[in-house]
């Protein structure tokens, strides 16, 4: 036979089994693989820093800032110096909840670097940081 349930309560989760048991007798079975209950709520990852425009100097520790929602796991962390054209892997499994790194700004100069965020368990989501700035000539207004 068959069961379809309209809804699950619980939550999520990686290591389910079901128990079927006869209800006018003690016999039962589990079944024998585990399997995965998915969240309905959509998961997100958005960027919080650097903000656009900002400036930072070679040697600078930049803050690398992030918030998810209805995301577990990890976040693969890449830097772009020419606008996501191409990116270097600098934190390759950082904590979906850390939100909380840096990155030491070197060199060349420039004025189109980001961030890039993914999920390692759906690569679908990913979010972009704002545009920022390392090195370079700066013009001060007096």
């Amino acid at each position: 036979g068959s069961y379809s349930w309209a809804s699950v309560t619980g939550g999520a989760s990686t290591n389910v089994k079901i128990k079927v048991k006869d209800a006018g007798a003690a016999t039962n079975d589990v079944s024998d693989a585990v399997f995965i209950i998915a969240s309905s709520a959509t998961p997100s990852i958005t960027s919080t820093s650097p903000t656009s425009g900002q400036r930072f100097s070679p040697g600078d520790a930049i803050p690398i800032g992030w918030d998810t929602a209805n995301l577990s796991g990890f976040i693969k962390i890449e830097f772009s110096r020419n606008g996501g054209g191409t990116y270097e892997t600098i934190y390759p499994s950082a904590n979906y909840n850390a939100s909380n790194l840096t990155y030491t700004a070197g060199g060349p100069a420039s004025s189109s670097c980001q961030f890039k965020f993914t999920s390692q368990n759906d690569a679908t989501e990913t979010a972009v940081s704002a545009s920022f700035r390392i090195g370079g000539t700066y013009l001060g207004v007096q």
